[in-house]
């Protein structure tokens, strides 16, 4: 579970997650948008909304407005506002980071990228929120969000 609630908050910056007709907005930005080095042209999740023991099928398009070789990821999950599940700091080119957000160093133009995860039948129901924040080696923004979802 912890690793599909690190894919959505990492996968879901700056963008519309597209469910069925509608768009539901699940993110919200904590940074400055204009200076950021990562932005999001579209985001596709399938099934929509995520079922618990399903493949979850997630499709994001970006653009890259440099190359970024190394930095830091740091995020921040919780379940129901009051459980931390996650609270840690990881080099945004290790192994982890880069099976969630693709393989580093990330070039400068167009990121097309696609991951598949199962949603666990033994997750709770409940709500879900994160924040990620991804700078460069020079501390620079990548991005910065909040991202929040109910999962039934």
């Amino acid at each position: 579970m912890i690793k599909f609630l690190l894919l959505i908050i990492s996968i879901s910056l700056f963008l519309n997650i597209t469910i069925g007709m509608d768009e539901i907005k699940i993110w919200k930005s904590c940074g400055n948008t204009s200076h950021d080095i990562f932005h999001i042209n579209s985001i596709l999740i399938k099934p929509s909304p995520p079922v618990k023991g399903k493949l979850v099928k997630i499709d994001v398009n970006g653009t890259f407005i440099k190359e970024v070789e190394g930095g830091e990821a740091k995020i921040i999950a919780t379940y129901n506002n009051i459980m931390t599940l996650y609270n840690q700091t990881n080099e945004l080119c290790s192994p982890m980071a880069q099976g969630i957000l693709g393989n580093c160093p990330f070039k400068k133009g167009p990121y097309l990228h696609s991951a598949n995860f199962t949603i666990p039948t033994s997750a709770p129901t409940g709500y879900y929120s994160g924040n990620i924040f991804l700078t460069d080696s020079f501390n620079n923004s990548i991005t910065c969000i909040n991202v929040g979802f109910n999962l039934e």
